[in-house]
């Protein structure tokens, strides 16, 4: 199962798109086909932009859910009032004759406002499509300048959590390439860390939480699990640093008396605790949120 971010590629949540890329198997991003077309014939072409989109679409991190000349076909009947506020929001920004009254008190906000609506609008039938045509789990992603007066429908619990997990993640340094994200999000222990945050998401989505109780949440999960490991880690450097003193005592001594055994199994102990310390993470309180701290230790 494919975790894939919709969202426009014009929205300012992408001003990030390493934050997003980190968050998601993979983005699908409306717009995506049109901006490099427009790149590839503008005046103002930008070749670290377009050097970046062909990377990400190689790696197969990022794809365009609606390309020119295939999103024409009808819009299906559960997304025909979204699709038809699009439309008309479309239409409103360009011609304010346009009344979008009925829906919203649209006419009360800046363009800025409009266009991230309309963004947000295409997202969520984007992702809708996405859903019921493939074996994935799209979300549409929630610009974060979209007043929260605005409610086209009740948001997910699990949408909800997805965007405030990543809104309070911090931004990633420009001095890590998208080569290293990915890279990251291949290792085999990240991505059970992922799966295991997933699977935290799914759960606590189901408790109808606030949107500052999910925060509090997750400061709270984050804060047991990074004081444990703490814990953990200062009992195995004790332990190891003990384990070396002992051992090197007697592996002096059994080196002497040619007691090759015994040096063997005073070497072995070092790597017992070693797994102990790796099983006892795996029961870490809080490790449903690991990725998040392992992710920030990484790359931040």
């Amino acid at each position: 199962m494919e975790y894939i971010g919709v969202g426009n590629i014009f929205s300012p949540f992408f001003g990030d798109l390493k934050k997003t890329i980190l968050f998601f198997d993979k983005i699908a991003a409306v717009g995506l086909e049109m901006l490099i077309i427009y790149n590839q014939f503008s005046e103002h072409r930008d070749e670290e932009l377009l050097a970046t989109i062909n990377y990400l679409m190689e790696q197969n991190q990022i794809i365009d859910p609606m390309p020119l000349g295939q999103n024409n076909h009808p819009p299906a009947e559960s997304e025909l009032e979204e699709y038809e506020l699009a439309s008309k929001l479309s239409g409103y920004i360009q011609d304010t004759h346009v009344d979008v009254s009925s829906y919203h008190d649209f006419t009360l906000m800046d363009r800025a406002h409009l266009e991230s609506c309309n963004e947000y609008l295409q997202s969520r039938v984007s992702a809708s499509r996405l859903n019921k045509s493939r074996n994935v789990i799209a979300t549409a992603i929630k610009p974060l300048d979209l007043p929260d007066n605005i409610q086209f429908d009740p948001e997910s619990n699990q949408d909800l959590t997805i965007k405030i997990v990543i809104h309070d993640f911090p931004l990633i340094s420009d001095k890590i390439p998208f080569k290293e994200i990915i890279s990251f999000k291949k290792e085999t222990d990240t991505r059970a860390r992922y799966l295991n945050l997933r699977k935290w998401i799914r759960n606590i989505s189901n408790k109808d939480l606030t949107e500052k109780e999910i925060t509090q949440e997750i400061e709270f999960i984050i804060n047991d699990y990074v004081d444990y490991m703490n814990f953990l880690k200062l009992k195995f450097k004790r332990g190891t640093f003990e384990t070396i003193l002992v051992s090197s005592a007697q592996a002096i001594e059994n080196l002497a008396k040619f007691k090759l055994k015994d040096f063997t199994q005073s070497l072995f102990s070092l790597s017992k605790q070693r797994i102990a310390l790796i099983e006892a993470e795996k029961k870490a309180p809080g490790r449903e949120l690991s990725f998040l701290v392992k992710a920030k230790k990484r790359l931040i």
